[in-house]
């Protein structure tokens, strides 16, 4: 290429293009590093100028960027730690509260949030509460209200009471005029009855005398014998209306039951008073004692064959069972204060006359446990004496009894069942007291029963409940289960007594209680329309020996002793 060329000058100026690129860029680099030097310079300048007063306020440039930047060259001289520790720890100083500063900020708009919830929230409460006080203050006056109401009807309660009790004292205090003149009437009777005895005791010795005197002076005495006739026909009318008086038809039949001292035979063949047989021995025939009945209460006996029994109860003639007091050979024997009577699985009581014959009587049940008929009606006839409606319902034919740990409601508070005795007094139906006539000891068995307090009471017992009286299996609380215990039960002159526990109300043991003596009868004709009677109850052996001896008459004649 030719100096002078357009060629060769392009390629000189490119030449000296590129050298002159070269020595800008090489002075452009130089120049940066020489600004850095001398802004490195203009710092340590200023850190030197401001260094000791920056250091005696670190807390105040600590969070500057430009400060934190140079922390290295800021520790102060009293600080244990290296330049690059104290740097990094105030970067982490400084982050931590930038970071808090930063959530502060964040969660401004939360708690703002939480602020106006909580706001509500407290509204509400307060109105729940001012709620709350308004309807405490609406009950208070309410019950201030109902305070007075019930301290009123109280008051007026109090006096109905009062009234009542009185009302009642009053027809207790009537009834006892009522009964008391009723004891005297009878006895004013029994005593006229005794007088006109007399009287006819002495008409018969005079007549008897005058017709001695007849026979031996009849020509001189022939003329008054119109008067001895007369007289004779008087005192014998007057002899049959007594009898009439005192015979079956008009007994006081209250009580079927024996003189304490009356032998029962057992099985053995001995015999021991009936005073002291008790549950569990078994008698002449097979029959086991299930109950033994101890009364206190004034009974007429009679005397059959020497056995003193009460007038009531049935005596067996062969296959035909009649009351003592319509026994050929039955005799008035006066009264009795306490009599005996038991129950056994026969339905028979052996008895041995002090001529040593045997007489069975019946026992207090007297029908038989599978005349399923005569049971069944003497429920429907107590359900329809009590109740005055009839009720077919069937029953279990359990037997009525009290455990001896039930308590009764005595005139001195609740007494256990088997620490009661005969002349207590027990409240009743009604509240009164009554006073307690016989004591039932039934024996230890397992015996179907439901709670009653403080002990249990079996499903045959009669309870009022509901207003109506029934037996327990009727109008139970409780599911009957099988209960094993001894057990026991009462007679009471009204007929009830009281056990503690629900609807404690029972009828006494005789059910009826005084209308008793008006079911004899009934009883007496469903047991003379059994068959075979005596021999379903009793060996051939021991029917013959039973009916030998009610027709048996000793040579001197049946005794009369009582």
């Amino acid at each position: 290429m030719e100096v002078g060329t357009p060629t060769a000058l392009a390629a000189e100026g490119a030449a000296a293009l590129g050298k002159a690129e070269g020595a800008a860029a090489t002075t452009g680099t130089g120049t940066f590093f020489i600004s850095v030097l001398l802004f490195v310079g203009f710092l340590v300048v200023v850190l030197g100028i401001q260094r000791i007063p920056i250091m005696a306020n670190w807390a105040t440039y600590r969070m500057n960027p430009f400060y934190l930047m140079m922390a290295p060259f800021l520790k102060p001289g009293e600080d244990p730690r290296t330049n690059f520790q104290f740097a990094s720890d105030n970067y982490s100083e400084v982050l931590k509260i930038y970071m808090d500063k930063a959530i502060a900020l964040l969660m401004t708009p939360v708690y703002q949030v939480f602020e106006v919830l909580s706001s509500s929230i407290t509204s509400a409460v307060n109105g729940v509460a001012g709620v709350r006080a308004l309807l405490s203050n609406l009950f208070r006056s309410f019950q201030s209200m109902v305070d007075i109401f019930m301290r009123r009807f109280g008051m007026v309660g109090s006096k109905l009471v009062d009234t009542f009790r009185n009302l009642f004292q009053a027809m207790e205090r009537t009834w006892g005029v009522a009964v008391s003149s009723v004891y005297a009437a009878l006895s004013t009777i029994h005593a006229m009855k005794n007088i006109i005895s007399l009287m006819v005791t002495i008409a018969s010795t005079i007549l008897i005398v005058l017709v001695v005197l007849v026979f031996f002076f009849f020509f001189s005495l022939w003329p008054l014998m119109p008067l001895i006739i007369l007289g004779g026909m008087m005192v014998t009318n007057l002899s049959e209306t007594l009898q009439i008086e005192t015979g079956a038809g008009g007994a006081i039949r209250s009580l079927t039951c024996f003189d304490p001292a009356t032998p029962v035979i057992l099985a053995d063949g001995s015999t021991r008073p009936i005073v002291d047989i008790s549950p569990g021995l078994v008698l002449e025939g097979g029959a086991v004692v299930e109950g033994s009945l101890h009364f206190q209460q004034r009974c007429d006996v009679y005397s059959l064959y020497g056995v003193v029994v009460a007038g009531s109860h049935l005596v067996y003639d062969g296959d035909t069972p009649l009351f003592v007091a319509d026994h050929p050979e039955a005799r008035p024997c006066g009264t009795r204060d306490a009599v005996i009577c038991l129950l056994t699985s026969t339905r028979r009581i052996p008895i041995q006359t002090p001529a040593g014959t045997l007489l069975s009587f019946a026992d207090w049940e007297e029908l038989d446990s599978d005349d399923e008929p005569s049971l069944q009606a003497w429920y429907e006839n107590v359900y329809a004496t009590l109740n005055g409606t009839v009720s077919s319902k069937e029953f279990s034919q359990e037997e009525a009894g009290v455990s001896g740990s039930a308590s009764v409601d005595t005139e001195f508070g609740w007494k256990r069942m088997d620490e009661i005795r005969p002349g207590e007094k027990v409240r009743d139906e009604s509240g009164a007291l009554t006073r307690v006539t016989c004591c039932v000891t039934l024996g230890k068995g397992a015996r179907s029963a439901v709670p009653m307090g403080d002990g249990y009471a079996t499903i045959g017992c009669w309870k009022h409940q509901e207003g109506r009286w029934d037996l327990i299996e009727h109008h139970a609380f409780h599911e009957p289960r099988s209960v094993e215990t001894s057990w026991y039960h009462l007679f009471t002159e009204s007929g009830t007594f009281v056990v503690k526990g629900v609807f404690g109300v029972f009828r006494d043991f005789s059910d009826l209680g005084p209308d008793l003596p008006r079911t004899y009868a009934d009883t007496l004709a469903a047991l003379r329309r059994q068959p075979s009677v005596l021999h379903r109850k009793t060996t051939p052996l021991e029917s013959h020996v039973v009916s030998e001896s009610l027709l048996r008459i000793d040579p001197a004649g049946p005794s009369r002793d009582c």
